[in-house]
């Protein structure tokens, strides 16, 4: 099959009538766009990355890189607390696990697809995408010796095949300190105005021969085939700014049923549950500088989707986005109507949606709970999970597979936090799921302790090996287990798998709504084909381009926020010892003595979502002028509906990153690297 950059008869309009709206296909940009979006990279696609070098240098933001700064982290050298900056290429630190991706090129892989399911090698069902992906992924691997990742768009109308290459030897260059990459914490997030310095830099790194290679001390620096020029010349109030990325997941194309399913159940019991251990967790990181190091990452994941979530709920219901659902049903509905051969497909569809979704919503319930108070509970349930294989396989690698996952865990939990969490989680989950859902032991506690939540964990935990911080280390010397599986915390765990979500599921709707889904997508994208209507496919966490410009917004009525924030602000905000606000004397000296009012970040009406994380803003002439690291609180329902005149992207100025490197980390061998 010949190799191509995607095409699609709805791109053909100029990139300029794209603007605000939109995460588009990059391959009917201008070559100059096309050319820089072979720099930009992903970072294990939960976030993106640029080269902005020759040498394999890439720039992200600081939260991206969080989880391996802190990874890196210890007491004595704290790069969360006091940042990271490399000298030189010799004090690069490898970061075990990470891999950064490279877009290459991608196919057209529907007619593929299709033929799997035309010849029955593939039968439509939950599972169906699962089993596609593996057969083609795994077919194109071999082809190539690249990484193939299929990706669905529309419901199924179409599908593509990216390929990668990948490099898994990657160090750490230079990330500021927490106080500095994210002055303003929590307070300020997804707020106006922020005053972060959102950025780090890593350096991919390849054998001598240029070749992937796992690290070595012999690997040399990724001879960059493209990167980014930067531009110190800024930007005015209505330019044009481009944001490249691999934005992870909108559901812009979902029904009113599903959004309800997934606003009115999911994110309401997720949001709820996540406030709840994100003021457990900050209560604790703010009396003990090493539970902050082990929970820094975990209460910013918590926080973020908490806030995302919540958010999500109040600007959905402000901006009428269920209505607008609701709407283009009704239109929808009227063009199958009109058409005795979408009669016979579609003219049930919209009525077989309203009453499965609503058969599935005590199911969904239950499933939010479990997920939210057990699966991102407490650590406890991760190591029981981490030992629960070994009851059917105690081989040497399963054992040692388990000690591994055991120790990361324990590495990263404390167990006054964990006994906290648990309670909190236990009381929830039983005041919340009701008695026919309830696991038989979970019945059998409930039964025993009246009801009573607090003295089911207590007792639970009393004796629990949980407690001890030590036990698993020693268990897994001797090799004996057996009291671990009899212990009250690992057999409510194990409870869990004495419920079949799927037969419950199966019991209150037979019928697969992923299949409804996919059809309601195909119709809804041929309604709009035929109407002339422009299309680009929701994200999944494929290369994407959003066109936008410059621009400030009106949040409330008589309300203006400016286009941009700058270095006073830092000043203005700052609360001596404040965890969030507060400024080491140096970095404040540093500040004062600025002597000019530096640009920090700035906002651009550019369409993104999560996964467009460290994704570079580019100006006109494709020259890196920012990094996209926030959206505003009227943008959290952007997964869902992009709300003209409120989305906003939050970007860190790249000439205050050039500053800070300049005048507080006086990183000249980078700076003389880039360019500047």
């Amino acid at each position: 099959m010949k190799k191509f950059y995607l095409t699609f008869i709805f791109l053909s309009l100029a990139a300029t009538c794209f603007a605000d709206e939109g995460m588009w296909f990059i391959s009917n940009s201008g070559k100059n766009l096309r050319e820089a979006g072979k720099a930009v990279v992903s970072i294990d696609f939960m976030g993106t990355g640029s080269l902005i070098s020759k040498e394999g240098l890439v720039i992200t933001n600081h939260h991206v890189a969080s989880a391996d700064i802190a990874a890196l982290s210890t007491t004595e050298h704290n790069y969360i607390v006091d940042g990271f900056w490399a000298k030189s290429k010799a004090q690069e630190i490898p970061i075990p696990g990470r891999k950064v991706q490279i877009l290459q090129y991608m196919l057209d892989v529907t007619d593929k697809v299709d033929s799997l399911f035309v010849n029955g090698i593939v039968k439509k069902g939950p599972m169906s995408g699962r089993r596609i992906s593996y057969l083609l992924e795994e077919k194109y691997s071999k082809e190539t010796g690249l990484v193939a990742s299929l990706g669905k768009f529309w419901g199924g109308n179409k599908y593509y095949m990216s390929f990668y290459k990948e490099y898994s030897d990657i160090r750490l260059v230079a990330a500021p300190a927490n106080q500095i990459a994210n002055f303003g914490g929590e307070t300020d997030n997804w707020d106006w105005p922020q005053h972060k310095c959102d950025f780090a830099m890593l350096r991919i790194y390849t054998a001598p021969d240029g070749s992937a290679a796992e690290y070595s001390k012999d690997n040399v620096p990724l001879k960059s085939e493209k990167y980014l020029k930067i531009s110190q010349k800024g930007y005015r109030e209505g330019g044009k700014t481009i944001v490249i990325g691999y934005p992870g997941s909108t559901s812009r194309y979902l029904s009113s049923f599903q959004l309800n399913e997934k606003l009115g159940i999911r994110y309401n019991i997720y949001s709820r549950v996540l406030c709840t251990q994100d003021q457990i967790l900050t209560k604790y990181m703010a009396k003990d500088p090493e539970i902050r190091i082990k929970y820094s990452e975990k209460q910013f994941s918590k926080s973020n989707i908490h806030e995302n979530y919540s958010g999500a709920l109040e600007y959905v219901e402000r901006f009428k986005v269920m209505e607008h659902k609701k709407a283009t049903e009704r239109q929808l509905q009227q063009w199958i109507d009109a058409d005795p051969a979408r009669t016979r497909r579609w003219g049930s569809l919209l009525p077989n949606m309203a009453k499965c979704y609503a058969a599935a919503e005590a199911v969904e319930r239950y499933k939010a709970y479990v997920g939210s108070c057990i699966y991102s509970g407490s650590d406890f349930f991760k190591l029981s999970n981490a030992v629960a294989s070994l009851q059917k396989d105690c081989s040497a690698g399963k054992v040692e597979t388990a000690r591994r996952r055991t120790l990361e865990v324990l590495s990263n939990m404390d167990v006054k936090v964990e006994e906290e969490l648990f309670s909190s989680m236990l009381k929830i989950y039983f005041e919340n799921v009701p008695d026919s859902q309830l696991a038989p032991y979970h019945k059998e506690l409930k039964a025993a302790h009246n009801a009573n939540c607090e003295a089911i964990a207590a007792a639970m935990l009393k004796e629990s090996v949980f407690m001890d911080v030590n036990y698993f280390d020693r268990i897994f010397g001797t090799g004996n287990f057996a009291a671990v599986y009899e212990d009250p915390v690992f057999k409510f765990y194990e409870g869990f798998k004495k419920v079949s979500i799927r037969q419950m599921s199966l019991e209150a709707n037979p019928v697969d709504l992923s299949t409804y889904n996919d059809e309601y997508k195909i119709a809804l994208y041929r309604m709009n084909e035929s109407l002339g209507r422009t299309q680009y496919a929701d994200a999944n966490s494929t290369l994407r381009v959003s066109y936008g410009k410059v621009e400030g917004f009106e949040p409330r009525d008589g309300i203006w926020y400016r286009h941009q924030s700058n270095l006073e602000g830092i000043l203005q905000k700052y609360k001596p010892g404040d965890y969030e606000f507060g400024l080491t004397d140096d970095w404040r000296t540093v500040l004062e003595r600025a002597g000019q009012n530096v640009p920090v970040d700035f906002l651009s009406d550019n369409d993104i979502t999560g996964g467009n994380s460290g994704s570079p803003v580019l100006n006109a002439r494709c020259e890196l002028i920012g990094l996209a690291f926030d959206g505003n609180k009227e943008s959290l329902c952007g997964d869902f509906e992009y709300v003209h005149d409120y989305n906003r992207t939050i970007s860190v100025d790249i000439r205050y990153v050039l500053w800070v490197l300049r005048n507080y980390a006086h990183l000249d061998n980078i700076l003389e690297e880039i360019g500047i």
